[in-house]
């Protein structure tokens, strides 16, 4: 290794933390071994970041935890002591129960509505191929004191706006 050029003792540290014990050492070597190609091939300040670049991706959850330690769950019991102990809450409280499921029914059912709404807003006039430039016109009257808003135009209005405002195409 060139002794001017120095990988980032930020990065090895890094990867030290989180490399398993008996991975480090060839995996520090392979990274050195980039570092001194990308020195050469892109020079000192792009190499540091590609290293620590290398290094970050590095950190993903089958590499990290790999031999650390491993914790067997046996999910299907726990879920079944989970049903049981639910079915039996549901049969010893039926009033509390009945209250939980509509209120979280209503509360799911709400926000799906809400959801469904907005993307249907935020999709108005969206199949056109210049859609950013398309706007609705609205108009609002007052008529006896109460004030009308509706957004249903003529094409009378169109052709008048289209004359009267050179901005509109």
């Amino acid at each position: 290794m060139n002794e001017s050029v120095r990988p980032s003792m930020l990065a090895l540290r890094s990867l030290k933390a989180i490399c398993p014990d008996h991975l480090y050492e060839e995996i520090e070597g392979d990274l050195i071994q980039k570092f001194n190609q990308d020195v050469k091939n892109f020079g000192e300040k792009r190499a540091k970041r590609r290293l620590l670049w290398s290094v970050i991706r590095f950190c993903r959850p089958g590499i990290v935890l790999r031999n650390k330690f491993s914790i067997e769950i046996n999910k299907l019991p726990m879920f079944r002591n989970y049903l049981s102990t639910a079915a039996r809450i549901f049969v010893r409280q039926k009033t509390y129960s009945l209250i939980n499921i509509l209120g979280l029914s209503i509360g799911l059912a709400a926000s799906f509505l809400i959801f469904i709404y907005i993307q249907d807003e935020l999709s108005y006039d969206r199949f056109f191929s210049d859609a950013e430039k398309i706007y609705r016109v609205g108009i609002t009257e007052k008529f006896n004191g109460n004030e009308i808003s509706y957004t249903e135009n003529s094409s009378p209005l169109a052709d008048a706006m289209h004359n009267e405002i050179p901005e509109v195409v």
